[in-house]
């Protein structure tokens, strides 16, 4: 999941150029939730993909 945020230019340009404050409480949590949404589908296909 690091390399997927660390990846994600979106998050990127957000941690630029928005305040601290905003970028903690209000966009990251939202994108990392998205990440984290994703990733779990992601391992459940491959999980399924396997059995």
């Amino acid at each position: 999941m690091y390399q997927k945020l660390k990846n994600d230019k979106k998050l990127v340009k957000a941690a630029k150029t928005d305040g601290r404050q905003i970028f903690e409480k209000n966009i990251f949590p939202q994108l990392f939730n998205d990440a984290a949404q994703e990733a779990y589908i992601e391992s459940t296909e491959t999980y399924t993909k396997l059995v």
